[in-house]
């Protein structure tokens, strides 16, 4: 079992930059990992800055060993990327332009709120969501994760929040059985890119 902390808003620039690193390195099935760390730093810092997001560090011996974040819509996070990083942001996807696919992806990422909404039981999806959990390899075990979850949960309970969900791609067995024994139970599919299913998992905030 190894020590650490849990550390809440107000991240500093290099605490960011070990979480897009993170982000980079342990969620590299990830679309959003293939943008690069560079684009994932001014992602997190817009998640960092904006009032309807959490972004929860757990740090050991001075350094990010692990993180969680999720928000309450999507939709404040992209507004203050395009106001506060365009240029930023931008710079660092313009490897990206030249690939259809990857156009295509952004956009469907850019739009997966409302693709979600258009889904058949998507009324029934928690407003809330934990978009992403990951911790560094040598500290996975330590019960660093489990507390990250809970912490998350803890923050939205005192947002108002009941439940939330979190949509996990049909092809990552090990994080939706970690959501399932952290209570999580699957009341959904769907599909954020057209040819991959996810699905779409509701935690009861209660339960946690």
């Amino acid at each position: 079992m190894k020590d650490f902390t849990i550390k809440k808003r107000f991240l500093s620039k290099e605490e960011i930059k070990e979480v897009a690193n993170i982000h980079h390195e342990y969620l590299n099935t990830s679309f959003l990992s293939q943008l690069g760390a560079g684009f994932l730093f001014y992602l997190y810092a817009s998640i960092n800055e904006c009032n309807e997001t959490e972004l929860i560090i757990a740090k050991s011996d001075g350094h990010v060993i692990g993180f969680v974040t999720g928000a309450e819509s999507l939709k404040p996070i992209y507004i203050h990327l395009l106001k506060k990083y365009f240029f930023q942001a931008s710079f660092k996807l313009i490897p990206h332009f030249f690939s259809f696919s990857k156009l295509k992806k952004i956009t469907e990422v850019l739009l997966y709120s409302k693709n979600e909404a258009q889904q058949s039981n998507a009324k029934h999806h928690p407003k809330a969501e934990l978009l992403s959990i990951a911790i560094k390899k040598e500290y996975q075990g330590s019960g660093a994760a489990q507390e990250l979850f809970h912490q998350f949960a803890m923050q939205f309970m005192l947002k108002g929040h009941s439940d939330f969900k979190i949509i996990v791609g049909s092809e990552l067995e090990a994080a939706k059985r970690f959501y399932t024994k952290m209570g999580a139970i699957e009341i959904d599919k769907i599909n954020i890119h057209k040819e991959e299913e996810s699905f779409v998992l509701k935690v009861i905030i209660d339960s946690v």
